[in-house]
């Protein structure tokens, strides 16, 4: 009797298996404790030709993977109204191979028809959200966070996953709200107590009327650490798009930071990007401006975005992009920066810069 039940779980377990393995690419899922288990993820690479513009070999050409991931993630049922869900995301280097484990959003919680969503764990902050979704060339070359964000001297900085955070979320008729706190943002240390004194609160809201979505994030770190600094930081963005026509969308985005003791940090961008879309293909170009911090003179920066994508079918596209910083005398903003694999680091005062070309498929 032992021996039939116990071929009966591993039949089921191998049957499980085979049908993850075997299942259409395009969100397979096999059934767990009543529920699905979803497997997604995302294979994304470019080729890169890249210059620096620093004294030297300053010009490269180079293979890069793009936030391409796996992740799995499930779903519960406790009652109608209440449900346990988690995810766990991983991102993987196709160009180079290896990589740690559970390196993007990873975390466990519960929904309710009533309350809500609360997520614990590791996840993006609402104020990075803002920018992400603002962003018509995220993870290329033409990537906003080369800017948005960023030092002027230790590159993308202010968007970032929070380790060890409560995650609340919810929509109300066309209103989104995001609220998180971490109890230790950037310690992954669990050999020890979290330090409070090194804290997040991040809170985000989208409001959409009709064409129109505008969103407003705020954040506040404690000793906030880039490089070698650290400072108690806080930073505000306002971003809207508005969907001009069926195919054509505008945006804007404004971003100011202070930063105690990071001089290079405390600064303010204003954004504007738009893009069209005609058949298969899609266009898109954004412009970045960092002004001076108050510190040093000189210290401003701008970013020029452009890119097509063509859409092969619902889960492949190809696509070209360009990306390039013009720094000031005293600015040191990367030629690449934000989701892209490969950065383009630069010396002071100079103008990196990217042409890639990639494709992207979704499952």
């Amino acid at each position: 009797m032992k021996n039939a039940r116990l071929a009966k779980t591993l039949g089921a377990a191998f049957a499980a298996g085979a049908a993850l393995a075997l299942s259409p690419l395009a969100h397979a899922s096999v059934p767990l404790a009543g529920n699905a288990l979803e497997a997604y993820g995302t294979i994304d690479l470019s080729l890169d030709l890249s210059d620096t513009d620093s004294p030297g070999d300053s010009s490269n050409l180079g293979l890069s993977s793009n936030e391409t991931q796996l992740g799995l993630k499930g779903q519960h049922d406790i009652n109608p109204d209440l449900s346990l869900v988690w995810q766990l995301e991983q991102e993987y280097r196709t160009d180079e191979g290896g990589g740690e484990f559970a390196t993007r959003n990873t975390f466990a919680g519960f929904h309710g028809s009533r309350f809500g969503t609360v997520l614990l764990g590791y996840h993006d902050t609402p104020y990075k959200t803002v920018g992400t979704r603002w962003d018509l060339l995220g993870t290329t070359v033409g990537d906003s966070r080369a800017i948005l964000g960023a030092s002027a001297a230790d590159g993308d900085v202010m968007n970032q996953r929070a380790r060890n955070a409560l995650l609340y979320m919810n929509n109300f008729q066309g209103l989104e709200v995001q609220a998180m706190y971490a109890t230790d943002a950037q310690d992954n240390d669990s050999n020890n107590v979290d330090d409070n004194d090194n804290d997040l609160f991040s809170a985000a809201a989208w409001y959409t009327l009709g064409l129109l979505n505008v969103s407003l994030a705020y954040e506040d770190w404690s000793n906030l650490q880039t490089g070698a600094d650290n400072s108690d930081v806080n930073g505000i963005r306002i971003a809207a798009s508005h969907q001009v026509t069926h195919a054509g969308r505008l945006g804007l985005i404004f971003e100011t930071i202070s930063a105690d003791d990071i001089p290079t940090l405390d600064r303010n961008v204003f954004g504007v990007n738009g893009s069209y879309h005609a058949g298969t293909y899609t266009y898109a170009a954004q412009v970045l401006i960092a002004d001076s911090n108050d510190d040093q003179g000189d210290s401003g920066a701008f970013r020029l975005g452009l890119g097509v994508t063509r859409q092969l079918d619902a889960q492949t596209r190809i696509y070209a992009a360009f990306g390039m910083t013009d720094n000031e005398t005293n600015a040191q903003y990367r030629g690449v920066d934000g989701g892209h694999g490969d950065k383009v680091p630069t010396t002071p005062g100079d103008t990196p810069s990217a042409f890639s070309a990639g494709f992207s498929f979704t499952f």
